[in-house]
């Protein structure tokens, strides 16, 4: 088992931490595999905000969807700094 990502929010701000280069040396393509683990990570949020609104779980994946793409525009949360792992 292995942690992928990781997101907190303090002072503020956000914070995510990222496990880039787990396939280097696997016929798993990365772009494939992070695609997979964001559309889990969506289904579950919306079967969550679905039990909690009393919404339908494909009203409020549409729902994360127009809110996902209104924010992927570059913003001040993107400064950070990038480490190569040990």
């Amino acid at each position: 088992m292995r942690e992928m990502m990781r997101f907190w929010i303090g002072k503020n701000n956000f914070y995510v931490a990222l496990q880039i280069g787990m396939y280097d040396n696997s016929e798993v393509n990365e772009l494939d595999a992070w695609g997979q683990i964001l559309s889990d990570a969506t289904r579950h949020v919306a079967k969550a905000l679905a039990l909690h609104t009393n919404k339908s779980q494909a009203e409020t994946v549409d729902a994360l969807f127009e809110r996902l793409l209104a924010n992927m525009e570059p913003s001040e949360s993107d400064t950070g700094s990038f480490q190569q792992p040990n």
